[in-house]
């Protein structure tokens, strides 16, 4: 099925990215609760990868604040993936960090994280960035709903930014009348 979607990117994020992922290469085991995701996991994703000559980009965690473990996991992903990255993102969503509207969304306190506050742990993602993974790895982002943190990352001038990416939900608050509970459906006209 991949195959015959001709040479297809496929990005791996979601909001599982920063809520249930924990990156080591060290064989430490992952906190309860926790996913582990290790250099042997990026490599099984190579060899499809490879197979359908595809184009990945990859989120690195930020709901747990570590620079250093999210740079180790981006040198890993560079020597993978080669030329099939086309770049990281840091965190999936930061302005949905505050969001308590489902168990285990909330991520950061509503009076504390803002846009200046993700703009200051990226930079620190990218201080760890330059002294752990030796070639310039492009940088995706802010990958956020919410257009004024979108102003705030282009404002900030990330280096290497690749491209600026938004999550647009223009269903998000729409229902449907005839299938309860499910949203808009396509139609052909």
């Amino acid at each position: 099925m991949l195959l015959a979607l001709g040479k297809p990117g496929l990005r791996f994020g979601g909001n599982k990215l920063d809520r249930n992922i924990f990156w080591s290469s060290t064989g430490e085991k992952a906190p309860e609760g926790k996913t582990l995701v290790t250099p042997q996991d990026l490599r099984r994703v190579m060899k499809t990868v490879q197979k359908i000559d595809a184009k990945v980009t990859l989120g690195i965690p930020l709901g747990t604040f570590d620079p250093k473990r999210g740079a180790e996991m981006t040198k890993h992903a560079a020597a993978i993936f080669g030329e099939h990255l086309v770049g990281i993102s840091i965190g999936n969503e930061p302005d949905g960090f505050t969001s308590g509207a489902r168990t285990g969304l909330k991520l950061r306190e509503p009076e504390t994280w803002n846009e200046s506050e993700y703009i200051k742990q990226v930079r620190r993602y990218i201080e760890a960035l330059d002294a752990e993974v030796e070639s310039d790895v492009p940088i995706i982002g802010p990958d956020v709903f919410d257009g004024s943190w979108m102003s705030a990352f282009l404002a900030a001038e990330i280096p290497n930014t690749a491209a600026l990416t938004q999550h647009y939900y223009a269903t998000y608050e729409c229902s449907s009348t005839a299938v309860p509970g499910r949203g808009p459906e396509w139609r052909i006209f």
